[in-house]
């Protein structure tokens, strides 16, 4: 990684995110039409990057490599779980523990994640990403359902919610990698066209997301601000020396680093809402944590190099 590269494309994806925070004040985003934009990304754009990303066919030097990442990307989630109930048992939190672990454990993968690889990193580490959606998202329509609602899951809804098409595109992106399937031309810049979408409408509604929101920054916990201090900082680090301990592959770890250390995932809004949790609370802290991610993405990253 050159640091000064990763500042330029870092740089661009701000800059993206600082229009689409314009375009929103001057009205011509709002709610509903980022909304539907989400919808198309979710649905067509993040699943045509994945599969393009692996169009060439297995990366990897052994076409079973991909195993071990996915252990990797599950142990790793693991031992985030249990780094958020220390840190949340330490702060006492009590009713609100929950959302605090919620955004501990579950970054913005997806919309901030993949064009934030993909700029350092390149469509080749893209893999790397993907084989993470898997246990990342079956957990978080099992364990975060758990933990917001107190209850147990409903498997079907479960079921339901965790093969959306990213999940779908994901799998089937991991299963070229294990058959070493070479993709058809066409389907390969079918996928790429669609794919491309990702980044710039992504990082674009980003940025009017947060206009959208009407968050007093003065009137916020001062443990929240701690809290978010805490992951988007101390954790990517003790994530890095955990994944140092059992992996020797330089860019899994240095990807899933930096994964550990994106804003919280939208999705604590939806099931703090969903749950009657403090929405308020997880409002804020997806707020601070995507404006955070200006400062936090750049130092990780040179801790990465040093």
């Amino acid at each position: 990684m050159d640091l000064k590269i990763i500042v330029e494309q870092l740089t661009v994806l701000f800059f993206l995110m600082a229009i689409g925070f314009l375009i929103n004040k001057l009205g011509i985003l709002n709610k509903e039409y980022n909304k539907c934009i989400s919808k198309l990304l979710l649905t067509i754009g993040i699943p045509g990057l994945l599969i393009s990303s692996v169009a060439n066919g297995n990366p990897f030097e052994n076409n079973y490599d991909i195993f071990n990442v996915l252990y990797v990307c599950t142990i790793i989630h693991i031992f985030v779980i249990i780094l958020a109930l220390v840190v949340t048992k330490l702060f006492r939190f009590g009713n609100t523990a929950s959302v605090y672990r919620f955004m501990y454990v579950f970054p913005n993968a997806g919309f901030i994640g993949f064009p934030v690889i993909n700029a350092i990193f390149g469509p080749e580490a893209l893999i790397y990403a993907t084989v993470f959606q898997l246990p990342s998202n079956i957990l978080c329509y099992t364990y975060g359902i758990y933990l917001m609602s107190g209850m147990g899951f409903n498997k079907n809804e479960a079921l339901k919610s965790i093969l959306n098409p990213c999940i779908v595109a994901a799998l089937i992106a991991c299963s070229l990698c294990i058959l070493d399937i070479h993709l058809p031309s066409l389907i390969i810049e079918s996928g790429s066209y669609l794919g491309s979408i990702t980044t710039p409408l992504g990082m674009v509604i980003i940025g009017s997301s947060l206009a959208s929101c009407e968050i007093d920054v003065r009137k916020i916990d001062v443990r929240l601000y701690i809290n978010i201090l805490i992951k988007m900082f101390l954790l990517p680090i003790l994530c890095y020396l955990f994944l140092s301990l059992i992996c020797n592959d330089a860019i899994l770890i240095a990807v899933l680093t930096i994964t550990f250390g994106l804003p919280a995932a939208t999705n604590t809004v939806v099931f703090a809402n969903l749950y009657n949790k403090d929405i308020e609370l997880a409002s804020e802290g997806v707020f601070i944590t995507t404006v955070m991610c200006l400062f936090s993405i750049p130092i990780i990253c040179s801790l990465l190099l040093i």
